[in-house]
């Protein structure tokens, strides 16, 4: 049976899992096996890590979040405080992927940011650059393309949104006001959506 270990000093070859010396590991995080973290990755307290992870160099991982099974964290990635990823999540840096050649442009990373409280459900696809809002859902399998708004529940291929998330908020610390009640459908980004008029008692992402 695979066992997970408790960080108790960072820079350390941890039964199956590779961490980099560079990485910095709050306490009480929980670090499965078959997980590799790359250099100058920083992660928060009591977060867990599931098996076979893969965290890309310079990701920021915030306290308190659950990584599971298999996920790739892409680098540069910034997540928030209690996010939830699910198993097979896959997040992207790079808009034009392919292997590069003499006359292409030079790569250009764009890590996504997850902010607090966000859930992305089992195998969902966050592209380069996306920015998923503080406590909104991202439904099993979807594929987000473009920004997800803050409480909000998107789902499918391309990811269009479900529910205007007011439960979601009131989870996260959000209270939302004049929220348009014609929300559910809208694709993911549209510039005609109506902006959202919104209060927190906690700052949405990263304390210092």
């Amino acid at each position: 049976m695979m066992k997970p270990y408790t960080i108790t000093e960072h820079g350390d070859l941890v039964d199956s899992a590779v961490i980099s010396n560079d990485a910095s590991i709050g306490l009480g995080t929980i670090i499965y096996s078959y997980t590799t973290i790359e250099e100058n990755v920083v992660i928060g307290h009591n977060c867990v890590i599931g098996s076979n992870v893969f965290v890309g160099a310079g990701a920021r991982i915030e306290d308190g979040t659950r990584i599971q099974h298999g996920a790739f964290i892409c680098r540069g990635a910034k997540i928030g405080k209690n996010v939830f990823i699910g198993p097979l999540v896959v997040l992207t840096d790079d808009k034009y992927p392919r292997v590069k050649l003499a006359n292409d442009p030079p790569y250009n990373p764009c890590p996504p940011t997850l902010e607090n409280g966000c859930s992305i459900g089992a195998g969902a696809v966050i592209l380069a650059g996306v920015t998923v809002g503080a406590g909104s859902l991202v439904g099993a399998g979807a594929v987000v393309i473009d920004n997800v708004l803050t409480g909000t529940t998107v789902v499918k291929v391309p990811a269009v949104v479900v529910n205007c998330g007011k439960a979601a908020g009131k989870v996260s610390g959000l209270a939302y006001k004049d929220v348009p009640a014609d929300w559910e459908g809208k694709e993911v980004g549209k510039e005609e959506w109506p902006s959202i008029k919104f209060e927190t008692t906690d700052n949405r992402f990263f304390h210092d």
